[in-house]
């Protein structure tokens, strides 16, 4: 049996969960988007200045600097995947939007519906799309584990 969504409860629920949740991953995509932009924009600055340095530069140490700044700067972008986060978490907060577009505006699965059908498919497709974010999630999490692991390995030479 379908549980049918009372209109106090889907208030409680657009306040307490879905507009939480937009809010949430906005914010997250924004910080990441940030953070990716200023990473780039450091690394494209040092691989610029590092030739320089190094043909310029009386001292070796300042090479050697600008160097390994340069691999700190890379490692962050792959350790953290800020751009992957940023444009994942933008994509879920556009959807769980356009979700509440298509309540609004009676399309798609809202339409010949009645209010309380269409308040249990906000709630049920608003979680759909809250599961497969977190399922993505949960994905590139495994993934980053095997790279780690598979470049601990053949850095040690197992």
């Amino acid at each position: 049996m379908v549980h049918v969504v009372t209109e106090q409860e889907f208030e409680k629920y657009l306040c307490d969960r879905h507009r939480s949740q937009v809010r949430w991953y906005g914010t997250k995509s924004a910080k990441y988007k940030k953070w990716y932009h200023f990473l780039m924009v450091a690394t494209i600055v040092v691989a610029t200045v590092a030739p320089a340095i190094a043909a310029l530069a009386p001292e070796r140490w300042m090479s050697v600097l600008a160097t390994a700044l340069l691999s700190l700067l890379a490692g962050l972008q792959q350790a953290f995947r800020f751009k992957e986060l940023w444009t994942t978490y933008r994509a879920t907060a556009e959807a769980l939007k356009r979700e509440l577009h298509y309540y609004k505006a009676d399309v798609h699965d809202y339409s010949e519906k009645t209010d309380e059908q269409k308040r249990t498919v906000f709630v049920d497709r608003t979680e759909a799309i809250l599961a497969q974010e977190n399922a993505l999630w949960v994905v590139a999490q495994q993934s980053q584990d095997r790279d780690e692991t598979r470049s601990r390995e053949s850095s040690t030479g197992s």
